[in-house]
């Protein structure tokens, strides 16, 4: 291969992966918590609703009276987990 067929095809791969860790780097983690304090939404939808694609919402415990839609990739978790008859929830 010649040099100046490489130089290209370096190009194009060193774009196609500073996109792919750009996308990684942009996702960020949004909190949610019953009263809504430290910075944190008070509703679950509330925070789907401002997250963008490939967001982490973490869920503290709490009772959350409401209906979520989730219409985007988008990973919701607890922040802590309890043990019920050998199961995580």
């Amino acid at each position: 291969m010649h040099q100046s067929q490489l130089c290209p095809r370096l190009l194009i791969w060193a774009v196609v992966v500073l996109a792919a860790l750009s996308q990684a780097a942009a996702a960020k983690t949004i909190c949610v918590n019953p009263t809504g304090s430290g910075g944190c939404y008070k509703k679950i939808q509330s925070a789907v609703s401002a997250a963008a694609k490939n967001d982490v919402i973490k869920v503290a415990p709490g009772a959350y009276a409401e209906a979520v839609v989730i219409g985007k990739a988008t990973a919701i978790q607890p922040t802590s987990y309890c043990e019920i008859g050998g199961f995580f929830l």
